[in-house]
């Protein structure tokens, strides 16, 4: 994993993806297939920044 963390970018990511599936409450993220379809990328996303686990 990196050192350092761009936590701002981390939660611009987050702010994105929740914008764009237009993630209004919790129930969304679970009924919502388009959300459950497109998290993939964020996931990758989010591990290129913060950094994949060191084996």
């Amino acid at each position: 994993m990196k050192n350092k963390i761009n936590v701002i970018k981390v939660i611009q990511l987050l702010e994105e993806f929740i914008d764009k599936q237009n993630i209004t409450c919790s129930e969304t993220i679970y009924q919502t297939d388009r959300v459950v379809e497109n998290v993939l990328p964020l996931l990758e996303d989010l591990c290129n920044e913060i950094g994949y686990k060191d084996i």
